[in-house]
């Protein structure tokens, strides 16, 4: 009688299973609050007419990603100078107003954020809306992909 037995490549792929299902989940309770926080700060920064601070919780690496209708912009200090110069002044800036619609873990190192976004201005009130992929890195929670419409 033979005796049918899991090859090395198997056990270590039910070994990395296993351990993945047993990773700690961050509560949700405590991410909405980290992240709502978060928003609640960049909305401030931005209707004080600071774009650093607004920026500060953007992952600063090259390979942070900007979705918008015109394409997909790469790296954190190209989107710094695109809201600068898209957004000269307070009068442009307006006053943002973010409304969070669902903060949805992924893994207990990750998270999407998906709201709506408003600029009350003068002249206009245009808005849409984000979603947000979220890292907790060493410096905290930081945006590393943002798609905006």
């Amino acid at each position: 009688m033979k005796i049918n037995t899991l090859s090395p490549l198997t056990l270590i792929c039910v070994a990395a299973l296993l351990l993945m299902s047993c990773s700690e989940e961050v509560p949700n309770e405590y991410l909405e609050s980290e992240l709502s926080a978060i928003l609640e700060k960049q909305q401030d920064a931005w209707n004080h007419g600071d774009v650093d601070s607004f920026m500060q919780y953007y992952d600063h690496a090259e390979t942070m990603r900007f979705i918008s209708s015109q394409g997909l912009m790469l790296g954190y200090q190209n989107l710094k100078d695109r809201y600068k110069n898209s957004y000269p002044d307070q009068e442009s800036m307006g006053k943002l107003v973010f409304e969070t619609l669902e903060i949805l873990p992924v893994g207990k190192d990750h998270a999407y954020v998906i709201g709506k976004w408003t600029l009350i201005r003068e002249s206009d009130q245009p808005g849409g809306y984000f979603t947000l992929l979220f890292a907790k890195t060493t410096d905290g929670w930081r945006i590393i992909s943002d798609h905006t419409s």
